[in-house]
């Protein structure tokens, strides 16, 4: 079965705080270890983006419930598409959080100093995901 990788974004529906992150970490490990999903989960209090990978009926079945749960709003598929590897094959599903998140990093990958997840390109946000997980 052919690998895919899906990224999307969503707007953190208000009152989300961070025992519901950590809810969802905890969920999606145990959800991703079971389905042969890895990922990386980006959160900053105003945005949640995420890069899923693994076979494409597993990874589109999980962005469907992502799309039901009440935790998020306006949820944007940036990419969906095959792959030939994983960009994070060791990582059932990171967390990171705005304290990753800093003005810098976020010009150097989408020309704003503010985290804003459609100011990345396709890209632009796998650079963005690859350069926190390997210099957080």
């Amino acid at each position: 079965m052919p690998l895919c990788r899906l990224i999307y974004y969503s707007t953190v529906r208000e009152g989300v705080d961070q025992t519901d992150v950590s809810n969802i970490l905890k969920s999606a490990k145990r959800h991703n270890i079971a389905d042969h999903l890895s990922g990386v989960l980006c959160f900053d209090r105003r945005y949640f983006l995420q890069v899923l990978e693994g076979a494409r009926e597993t990874v589109s079945a999980t962005f469907g419930r992502i799309c039901q749960d009440s935790r998020h709003r306006s949820v944007t598929l940036v990419n969906f598409r095959t792959i030939d590897e994983r960009l994070f094959p060791d990582w059932d599903m990171t967390l990171l959080t705005d304290s990753h998140i800093t003005g810098e990093i976020c010009r150097r990958f989408s020309g704003s100093d503010k985290f804003d997840p459609a100011a990345f390109t396709d890209d632009g946000v796998v650079k963005f995901l690859r350069y926190l997980t390997t210099h957080r």
